[in-house]
C-alpha cells in the first residue's frame, strides 16, 4: 500500500469500534516480534495536560542524549505528527510499510483461525465487514460491553421429552438432546439473557420463529437448568435483517401468538 492507501486503511477500522481486552493486540505483536518488549516506555495518561507532559518528558530525555520516539493523537495537520523521533515526523514511506506489515499480519491471524479449524477458508474470505460494523453499532453490543458476565458457544445435553419436540407424539419417552448455545449474558441489572444467532434469509418473521422456536425453548430450559435460575430474556438476532433481535416467545416466556412478536430494530 501507498501512504494514502494506508490511511484509508487505518481510518476504515474505526468503524468497528473498540473492543475491550488486549488478547487481540498481544497476538499482534507477537506476529510482529513483540517490538515493545525492545523499548522503554513512558505512558502519559489523564485529562489535560498530556501533550506538554510528553513534549516536556521528551525535552529531557533528548538533552540526556536518548533516541526519543514520541506518539500523540490527535494531529494537528497530518498523520505522520502522530509519530515523531526526536523531534522529527514519521515519513510517509515509513508509514506506508508499518502500516502494510501490519495489515499482513492480520490476515495471518485469519489464516492462522483457518489451520484451526475455528473457521473455514470459506468463512475467512466471507468475512463481511460492514456486517461486523453494524453489530458494534447495535444494542445488544452495547449491552454486551456492559454485561456483567458473558459466556460463548456453550455445550449442553438435556432429556426432552418427545411430545415436546414432535407433534405426533403423545408418550412419556424422552429423547437426549445437545446443542451448543450462542451466547448468554448476565445483564448489568442482573438478568440472564440468551441470544441465539441466525443469518436465514427469511422474507417474514414469522418464518423464522416458527421454525426456530422450538430450538430456543430447548436452548432455554438447557440453560435454566444447569443455572438453576430463570432465563430472563431470550432472542434471536438476525444477522440479515440489519442487527434486528427477534423475541420468539411473545414476552420472555410467553407462548407466541401471530402478531405478538416484538422485532426490535437495532441500527
Amino acid at each position: 500500500m501507498d501512504y494514502q492507501e494506508s490511511l484509508k486503511y487505518i481510518e476504515e477500522t474505526h468503524k468497528f469500534g473498540i473492543r475491550l481486552g488486549l488478547d487481540n493486540m498481544s497476538k499482534l505483536l507477537e506476529l510482529l516480534g513483540n517490538p515493545q518488549d525492545k523499548l522503554n516506555i513512558i505512558h502519559v495518561a489523564g485529562t489535560n495536560g498530556k501533550g506538554s507532559t510528553c513534549s516536556f518528558i521528551t525535552s529531557i530525555l533528548k538533552e540526556a542524549g536518548y533516541k526519543v520516539g514520541l506518539y500523540t493523537s490527535p494531529y494537528l495537520e497530518t498523520f505522520t505528527e502522530r509519530i515523531r523521533i526526536n523531534g522529527e515526523n514519521i515519513s510517509e514511506e515509513d508509514v506506508a510499510r508499518i502500516v502494510t506489515l501490519i495489515k499482513e499480519k492480520i490476515e495471518q491471524m485469519i489464516q492462522d483461525l483457518v489451520l484451526k479449524e475455528i473457521i473455514t477458508d470459506t468463512e475467512a474470505k466471507a468475512i463481511d465487514k460492514e456486517k461486523l460494523y453494524q453489530y458494534t453499532k447495535s444494542d445488544l453490543w452495547k449491552n454486551l460491553t456492559k454485561a456483567k458476565e458473558i459466556h460463548k458457544e456453550q455445550p449442553f445435553y438435556i432429556n426432552i421429552l418427545a411430545k415436546e419436540i414432535y407433534d405426533n407424539v403423545q408418550t412419556e419417552e424422552t429423547i437426549l438432546v445437545q446443542g451448543i448455545i450462542d451466547l448468554y449474558y448476565i445483564s448489568e441489572d442482573n438478568k440472564l439473557i440468551l441470544i441465539d444467532y441466525k443469518t436465514d434469509n427469511v422474507k417474514k418473521i414469522e418464518e423464522l420463529i416458527d421454525k426456530y422456536k422450538t430450538q430456543l425453548s430447548i436452548y432455554k430450559k438447557a440453560l435454566e437448568n444447569s443455572l438453576n435460575r430463570k432465563v430472563d430474556e431470550t432472542y434471536i438476532c438476525l444477522l440479515n435483517w440489519g442487527q434486528s433481535l427477534i423475541d420468539p416467545f411473545g414476552h420472555f416466556g410467553t407462548p407466541l401468538t401471530k402478531n405478538s412478536h416484538k422485532i426490535y430494530d437495532k441500527q
